[in-house]
């Protein structure tokens, strides 16, 4: 959480009293699809000038000199708001919440006390009201300019896969405004709405339309973890929206408006499992062919598909100890190493390290069922979890689930 505040001049060379800038720089950065990280920096007017010929560039702050105003006061002001734009980023991070030049020029905003110099740009009233009225509308405007998502207050480039996520939640809001009758507003999200909601995902949510079946009228029975990432990802626009100065009910970050979860069965392969599941021939079959390729590389580096095209030659090298693999995650952007199990490099090696494109998930998954039923992994398990908010027990063969 290391960070730096430095204050410079808008214009050093200025014969006229010049405006004076926050600079700072903390370990906020993004990741690139290379998995290069740039790290951010943030600047902020603190609305106070001073003449460049009484500034110290190597101190970054007012200098004593004759003729000219005592700058004790200037310094003083200067290091009480370098204290509490530090005191913000802490509190940001605590609360894990997003560190953005937004959020933190929010909590700026707020401390008239320290920086009241500072010219506070007003949100227009229509701006306001127009959003307030939707909270589906603001989702909407969102989703639209989402380019990074935020994890422990650092930005990632946003996949397509967390914009279909964030879609779902958008139409899953959508059809329930619709159920209502009547527009979402930034004042109905109370404790009330948050147990109707909950209530509609479990229990009144419907198939997605398609094209053989474009308005369906059947429910589904969701499952409670399923339900807790739509309110997370509903808390996560609602932050947003409150960061913005847009909404002003805080109502959603009461621990009763809680993202659900629930402890699940852990289903996984034993070591023979995934030896029957090499020795397959899928010669005839090339899409089940590439699948299983594609998923023992998962199951024996632990890599998530979005890092599996990253693999090149020379991410691989030996040691006395054995073959490694060093590769930087796209999600994280942090640097891994990882034994290479000699079934990887036979795959790597099959495909001359250009691996198949990854398919939607729930194309693998249905391929994966194939897969494991060819292979004979089809011994009974019952599983437990609660869908509709009542707990269901099944019983599946192994490669179904």
């Amino acid at each position: 959480m290391a960070s730096s505040i430095t204050f410079v001049l808008r214009d050093p060379k200025a014969s006229e009293p010049s405006l004076i800038y926050l600079i700072f720089r903390c370990n906020s950065y993004t990741v690139d699809s290379e998995g290069r990280k740039s790290y951010r920096q943030f600047k902020f007017s603190t609305g106070l000038k001073w003449n460049p010929r009484h500034w110290s560039v190597e101190d970054n702050k007012g200098i004593d000199r004759k003729d000219f105003p005592d700058p004790t006061e200037l310094n003083q002001r200067l290091r009480n708001m370098e204290m509490v734009v530090a005191d913000i980023y802490r509190k940001l991070i605590n609360d894990r919440r997003q560190v953005t030049s937004e959020s933190i020029r929010a909590e700026i905003d707020k401390r008239v006390d320290v920086f009241p110099d500072l010219k506070r740009k007003a949100i227009k009233a229509s701006a306001l009201e127009a959003a307030s009225k939707s909270v589906v509308k603001y989702f909407e405007d969102y989703l639209a300019n989402l380019k990074y998502v935020y994890k422990k207050g650092q930005p990632y480039p946003v996949t397509n896969r967390s914009k279909q996520r964030y879609a779902t939640t958008l139409r899953h809001l959508r059809d329930f405004s619709a159920l209502r009758k009547k527009p979402i507003s930034f004042e109905d999200i109370d404790i009330e709405f948050y147990q109707d909601f909950v209530n509609y995902l479990r229990t009144q949510v419907k198939e997605k339309p398609s094209k053989n079946n474009p308005n369906p009228t059947t429910a589904i029975r969701m499952a409670d973890n399923t339900v807790g990432k739509h309110i997370s990802t509903l808390k996560t626009v609602l932050l947003a929206a409150t960061e913005a100065g847009i909404n002003k009910n805080t109502k959603f970050q009461s621990k009763k408006f809680a993202s659900i979860t629930e402890e699940v069965d852990k289903i996984y392969l034993t070591t023979g499992e995934l030896d029957r599941i090499y020795a397959l021939d899928l010669s005839a079959s090339p899409y089940l062919d590439r699948v299983r390729d594609i998923f023992l590389i998962g199951c024996y580096t632990c890599l998530r598909f979005s890092d599996f095209n990253n693999i090149q030659p020379d991410s691989i090298y030996n040691t006395d100890q054995g073959t490694f693999l060093r590769i930087n995650t796209l999600k994280t952007g942090k640097l891994v190493v990882i034994p290479i199990h000699f079934r990887v490099m036979e795959i790597l090696t099959k495909y001359k390290f250009d691996l198949p494109k990854s398919i939607s998930n729930q194309k693998m998954n249905d391929y994966l069922k194939i897969i494991g039923e060819r292979a004979g992994i089809n011994h009974p398990i019952s599983m437990s979890k609660i869908e509709g908010g009542l707990r269901v027990t099944r019983s599946s063969p192994k490669f179904n689930l």
